[in-house]
């Protein structure tokens, strides 16, 4: 067994999965990302490396489930295990109900819910070996009501209650389920959706990613469910 730990990330090139990466790997962490573009990742690869740290990213969708089993599968044969899983992918079709599309609705599923889904079953014979962590990434829309975010937040709640139930179903192999539900962030998913929208109140990624990392970080007998973060103001 190596003397680090690794983290695997899905949406590792951007946004808190980016920030959760740096820090991790500021950690001693070894860091698996994966994501659907070639350019953020590749960057992130090689700040990791600058700092001294050790990374191994690729391109794979998240919707591809083969391709995800074998990142998994070769980073933890690569890494020599998978500690802590961050199911983090995600994206955000916005608009109000009544104007969407049943596609825009099965794509959010597809991306949001079934992706995360492919994330944890990939990493999980790793993780019950070596009775990790998994972080879901289910947002605050995941509870709270927001209009014009009803496709989002119906995948997410899904999420978050499928999240619930893998914590149950895994308490007895010893691995831990943490939902990640936080506020509007200030990450690039922004520029995509509502682009020139203020992001100064916003949370920022690194503060996810410390708390996370001190989650992370707790003995094995303590198991912290949710992270809640909202923005301040």
């Amino acid at each position: 067994m190596p003397d680090f730990k690794v983290i695997l990330i899905s949406g590792a090139g951007t946004g808190i999965g980016r920030a959760c990466a740096v820090e991790f790997a500021r950690a001693g962490y070894a860091v698996a990302g994966f994501g659907r573009r070639a350019e953020p990742l590749e960057s992130l690869e090689s700040e990791i490396a600058a700092a001294g740290g050790r990374a191994l990213v690729a391109v794979a969708d998240v919707c591809d489930d083969a391709a995800v089993l074998g990142f998994a599968g070769g980073a933890a044969a690569k890494l020599g295990g998978i500690d802590v899983l961050f199911a983090n992918a995600g994206i955000a079709i916005t608009g109000y109900l009544a104007d969407s599309t049943t596609d825009e609705l099965r794509e959010q599923i597809e991306v949001n819910l079934i992706g995360a889904f492919n994330t944890i079953k990939a990493a999980l014979p790793h993780l019950i070996e070596r009775r990790g962590r998994i972080f879901v990434n289910t947002s605050m829309a995941s509870r709270k009501v927001y209009s014009e975010w009803g496709h989002y937040s119906a995948a997410k709640a899904g999420l978050a209650h499928m999240a619930r139930i893998w914590r149950e179903e895994l308490k007895a192999a010893g691995v831990r389920v943490t939902e990640v539900a936080v506020g509007a962030t200030d990450t690039p998913l922004w520029d995509e959706i509502r682009p020139g929208k203020d992001r100064s109140y916003m949370i920022d990624p690194d503060s996810i990613a410390r708390l996370m990392l001190e989650v992370a970080s707790q003995p094995d007998q303590v198991s912290t469910e949710e992270i809640l973060m909202l923005p301040a103001q």
